[in-house]
């Protein structure tokens, strides 16, 4: 097979692979949606993103919820230091319902009352009134409360507090009882109470919603304490107790131990400790001593002052403020240490949103660089694996072939060039099965061209003899027909010269067949016309072809002129056609190929 041939083979097998890949391609896009016509990459990505997207969503989640009670905290601290506010109003309010009650204690008819008691009281209203407008505009700078019921409670504290106008107008100028008077105080003292209640209760933080619940208890035992001490204030302001205040006093000192009991269960080792270190001396103490000895004496009968030294109105005052400031020291103490506590809570979710942050970035960090790190130990290699492949396919291997093809030997040995993956995964192992594929490839290729080769020389060996044989007959068919003289055996001779020639002729292309060259050369140019008549000759239908050439002209190239002339004058007198005659004429243009026409 001559290498032509073998060319224009490999030629239309790289084109027919270049077709089904121009088809796949097509199906390749109709099909993206399935996992098995994804890419390398986008598998990958696929595989980690998935779990990646999980991960992060539960990080995310975190980082929201830390971030929910950061902001919860906030809005407890908030809440507390609205708390010190809120206690500090409701010891003054208890102040100011004292002065109320020892103003009404000097005379039912408002306009007999005294003008210094009624001094004091305004006083004790001012300080009231400042304290409010505080805590109203800590409360406008808050805005809304979250939660029903903290609202709630916001809402009916702001109601209570607006209801004092109206209370101070009654003690003002109307005949108005203490009872009444001092319920009214305890009512909104205890919106103020209940208000603080909430400051825990978006918080799942058990220790905080306990001290709320301590400093509750304490507010409404101090309040308690402050109701006890204006109605003792008025009693022994008067020198007498009736049987209702009699039965308030007794009520509200049962209420008291029941708050401080309840702020002993709630309260923590510190907080009880503050409260061992404040509430306690002489003064504490000379508050239940000296309600002993009035409440004994109003049921006697007897005068509540002045049968003892130290037992008026005045004394009674002192160490009941006495007592009382001690407790609102314990009890701003809690709602300090409660502000601070919800602080530092918002300081560890604060940390804790940060910390979840840098861990949910660090994660997202990390995935990245491994996926890319993957991805690329695994798309390079298959990169550099199809670029071999089909540098093998399309250069290298077709290449080696030619060479071993022209060269007409077989190599002794088979070298290729492997593909520059030196993994030791699959993808190199891949890489190593090509290369054994591309070096059997070459081997079965070589030893094709080793077979190719002895069959071109058995060709070569058979048409040579062959072709010596053929010549010696020719030789002596030109003697026989030089000395014949009859006609019909010349005309014998003359065919069998013809056939011999046919035979040459055959001879010559099994040659051409086997990749060698024609033996038969001219050094000088031959007349065109002997150059038609010797192709003609090689034709059977030899005696149908017209030849008309000048006698002048002389060709070069006589042995390709002869055999494509044969050639063309074989397929133009075919035997199913006897009737036509092909011409064969030169022209000047064309001198290396003769024309012919059947007519």
């Amino acid at each position: 097979m001559s290498t032509r041939a073998t060319k224009s083979g490999a030629s239309a097998q790289s084109e027919a692979a270049q077709a089904d890949n121009a088809d796949a391609k097509p199906r390749r896009r109709s099909n993206w949606w399935r996992p098995r016509n994804w890419r390398v990459r986008s598998r990958l990505v696929a595989l980690i993103v998935i779990p990646t997207a999980v991960a992060l969503a539960l990080g995310g989640l975190r980082v929201y919820e830390a971030s929910v009670s950061t902001v919860t905290h906030a809005h407890i601290e908030d809440r507390a230091q609205v708390g010190v506010l809120i206690v500090d109003l409701a010891n003054q309010l208890g102040r100011e319902r004292t002065a109320s009650a020892v103003y009404i204690s000097d005379n039912a008819d408002p306009d007999r009352r005294s003008d210094d008691l009624r001094q004091e009281m305004e006083t004790e209203r001012a300080a009231t009134l400042d304290l409010q407008s505080t805590l109203n505009a800590r409360l406008d700078d808050m805005g809304t409360m979250d939660g029903d019921l903290a609202q709630t409670r916001l809402a009916a504290m702001r109601s209570q507090l607006s209801t004092l106008e109206s209370l101070r107008t009654e003690v003002d100028s109307t005949r108005i009882t203490v009872l009444p008077v001092v319920t009214k105080y305890r009512t909104i003292a205890r919106s103020l109470s209940d208000f603080n209640q909430t400051i825990a209760d978006e918080t799942n933080d058990t220790e905080l919603r306990e001290a709320v619940r301590a400093l509750t208890a304490l507010s409404n035992a101090r309040d308690q304490l402050s109701y006890e001490t204006a109605l003792m204030g008025h009693s022994l302001a008067r020198n007498t107790m009736t049987g209702g205040i009699s039965e308030a006093i007794d009520s509200s000192r049962a209420r008291y131990e029941n708050e401080i009991s309840n702020f002993i269960q709630a309260a923590s080792p510190q907080q009880r400790a503050v409260f061992d270190e404040n509430f306690t001396g002489l003064e504490v103490s000379q508050v239940s001593t000296m309600r002993m000895r009035v409440m004994y004496r109003a049921d006697r009968g007897d005068p509540l002052t002045n049968v003892t030294p130290n037992d008026g109105p005045e004394d009674y005052a002192a160490i009941a403020d006495t007592a009382l400031e001690r407790l609102n020291t314990v009890e701003t103490s809690l709602a300090e240490g409660i502000a601070a506590d919800a602080n530092d809570l918002r300081g560890q979710a604060l940390v804790r949103t940060i910390m979840d942050l840098i861990i949910v970035a660090g994660v997202l960090l990390a995935v990245f660089i491994l996926t890319s790190l993957v991805v690329r130990s695994l798309v390079r290699p298959l990169r550099t694996l199809e670029d071999g492949a089909r540098r093998v396919a399309e250069r290298d291997l077709p290449e080696a072939i030619n060479r071993m093809q022209e060269a007409g030997t077989v190599p002794e040995s088979v070298k290729v060039t492997p593909i520059e993956v030196h993994t030791h995964d699959e993808i190199g192992e891949v890489a190593r099965a090509f290369d054994d594929v591309h070096r059997v490839a070459l081997t079965l290729a070589s030893d094709e061209a080793g077979l190719r080769s002895n069959v071109n020389a058995m060709f070569v060996n058979l048409s040579r003899r062959s072709q010596t044989l053929v010549e010696r007959q020719l030789r002596l068919i030109d003697g026989l027909e030089q000395s014949e003289q009859d006609s019909d055996r010349l005309s014998d001779l003359f065919q069998l010269d013809h056939l011999a020639t046919r035979m040459r002729r055959n001879n010559e292309n099994l040659l051409v067949l086997s990749g060698q060259d024609n033996t038969r050369k001219w050094a000088q140019p031959v007349p065109l016309v002997d150059v038609l008549r010797g192709a003609v000759s090689e034709v059977e239908q030899y005696e149908r072809v017209n030849v008309r050439a000048p006698p002048t002209s002389r060709c070069s190239a006589a042995r390709s002129t002869t055999s494509s002339t044969s050639s063309r004058s074989w397929w133009r007198t075919p035997p199913r056609s006897p009737r036509t005659t092909p011409r064969c004429w030169s022209a000047p243009r064309s001198w290396r190929t003769a024309p012919c026409r059947s007519t």
